[in-house]
């Protein structure tokens, strides 16, 4: 399973060990494997970082090896996540499309903020048990969702959404993938939404936030909304619609997607 960042990447490290030379060594990374089984997700939480308010469950903690080239042995190797050693580590680049302003790591970020501000939203559709279960793990006590950054081409996502089923055998019959081929920029940031039961299990999400790329983020200030394109939920898209005293307030449309769909395949 490719996407959630960082996927394609650069790895610099310097040599250790007693007969080491003051060398270094770069390795692409292009994609990994997942470990539907790992221990991780769970563990830390419950014993590694109690009460840290961790917020979300970052899709790299079902990663067992990131999969890589090395010039001096070959190609397709399995490099563990938390094998190389902090200390050795130079730097890490994340590889990104043309024109893009920020990282994965940072639209999972945006994500978070923009999914926690419809808090109230979610809370209000009682009628989809879907969205109460989103409900419940994006609640402050819970904090139990999970995030995967992919960027993707307009066509690409548009694409998907225009052939997805959900659990349901439900389609998108509204017009909405057409409308949207209008108003999207050419390339986005698509932040998949999960819980930790369907991601692992089902390799399914319950939605997605999608983001305009192009825009960078603003350190000062700390607002993303005008990163914010549209969310899609079960049976609903939001758009931003007003700040009512500092707070934001979004606009629904319908979707004939009512339960959890595929995660995208890239």
């Amino acid at each position: 399973m490719q996407g959630s960042s960082p996927s394609r990447a650069l790895l610099g490290f310097h040599l250790s060990g007693p007969q080491a030379s003051d060398g270094r060594h770069i390795i692409p990374f292009y994609g990994h494997t997942f470990n539907k089984d790992t221990w991780v997700p769970d563990a830390d939480i419950a014993y590694f970082n109690v009460g840290g308010g961790m917020g979300y469950i970052p899709t790299e903690s079902w990663t067992s090896s990131f999969l890589g080239h090395d010039d001096n042995f070959g190609p397709n190797y399995c490099v563990p996540r938390l094998y190389a050693k902090p200390e050795n580590v130079e730097y890490v680049v994340e590889l990104l499309p043309a024109g893009y302003r920020f990282d994965g790591i940072a639209a999972e970020a945006i994500a978070l903020q923009l999914l926690y501000s419809l808090d109230r939203k979610l809370a209000s559709y009682k009628g989809n048990p879907w969205m109460r279960r989103l409900a419940e793990i994006t609640d402050q006590n819970v904090q139990r969702v999970v995030l995967r950054s992919i960027a993707v081409s307009r066509d690409t996502y548009l694409a998907s959404l225009r052939e997805m089923n959900d659990w349901d055998g439900n389609s998108e019959r509204t017009r909405m993938a057409s409308i949207l081929q209008k108003l999207l920029p050419d390339s986005l940031w698509v932040v998949e939404i999960s819980s930790p039961q369907l991601f692992p299990a089902n390799e399914r999400k319950l939605g997605e936030i999608v983001m305009n790329p192009f825009i960078a983020v603003d350190p000062i200030t700390g607002s993303n909304y005008d990163r914010f394109l549209f969310s899609r939920l079960p049976e609903k898209y939001l758009f931003l619609n007003k700040f009512d005293a500092g707070r934001p307030s979004f606009v629904d449309f319908p979707s004939g997607l009512k339960s959890h769909t595929p995660l995208l395949r890239i």
